[in-house]
Parts: structure tokens; C-alpha cells; sequence
């Protein structure tokens, strides 16, 4: 697991960094550890010394990060399910696709801030039946892919 979230960190975007550590729900001084850990790449020692905290607290709060991570969907293989994802895990899967902004933020209304056909129908200036089709169309290919 550690491996892939190196792997990760490697190609992040800023967005992204801020995106997964608000997910995380992490405080300033954890986003601190986890950025000049993954991002900046510098080592425990170094961490410590510029949070002006313990090595040791450093090395045992950057575990308990890890096992967030671990949780989050982007590192967990299990099934994606587009009525349950958050907005950052269709942003991914969308990004993995290479899918358009548009079609991601049609996505991200759908499926994560759940808006009615009506409602779809009238922001993207399509019938309802055609918001339904395109609902069901996009939700295979987010969870068949």
C-alpha cells in the first residue's frame, strides 16, 4: 500500500493534494507532515525539525495518515459505485477515463449531489428522459471500467 500511495503522490496536482486532505479531514500541522512528506519528499528528520515537533511524533502521526489514505477510494480495490462516490473519486475515475470536464460534472450532479432530472434537465438544457438515458449510460461506465 505504501508503494501506491508514493506511486500516487508522484503525479498529484495541487487541486488534488488539497481535494484529499480535506476528504481526510486532516488538520493544518497533518497536511503540513503529509505534504512535505509526499510532495516536498523530505525525511523525518527534516519534518520534525521544520514542525518543531519529535521525530518519533512525526513517524507515528504519518502512519495514522497512511491508514486514512488507505481507506480513502482511490486506494481501495474494491467495487466503484458511482451512487455512493464521493466528488473527488468520480474526478478521479472520470480522469482515469480521460472523460471531459463536462461529462465529470454531469457525473458529479447526478451522482454525488444526487440533483433531480428536472433539475439536470434545466442546467444542461435536455428532456428529462435524455437526463435518465445519460444517467444510466454514465453509470456503467464508471462501474464497468
Amino acid at each position: 500500500m505504501l508503494k501506491e500511495i508514493n506511486n500516487y503522490f508522484k503525479t498529484i496536482l495541487r487541486t488534488e493534494f488539497e481535494e484529499i486532505s480535506a476528504e481526510m479531514l486532516l488538520t493544518d500541522k497533518e497536511k503540513e507532515m503529509l505534504r512535505l512528506r509526499y510532495v516536498a519528499k523530505l525525511d523525518y528528520k527534516l519534518i520534525a525539525d521544520i514542525l518543531t515537533i519529535r521525530e518519533k511524533d512525526v513517524k507515528n502521526r504519518l502512519i495514522i495518515i497512511r491508514k486514512k489514505l488507505a481507506k480513502l477510494p482511490i486506494f481501495n480495490k474494491g467495487k466503484f459505485v458511482a451512487d455512493t462516490a464521493t466528488e473527488y473519486a468520480i474526478k478521479d475515475k472520470c480522469r482515469k477515463l480521460g472523460k471531459s470536464k463536462e461529462y465529470t460534472d454531469f457525473c458529479i450532479d447526478a451522482f454525488v449531489h444526487k440533483l433531480s432530472r428536472k433539475e439536470m434537465a434545466q442546467k444542461y438544457c435536455l428532456e428529462p428522459d435524455t437526463i435518465k438515458k445519460y444517467k444510466s449510460i454514465r453509470r456503467k461506465e464508471l462501474e464497468n471500467s
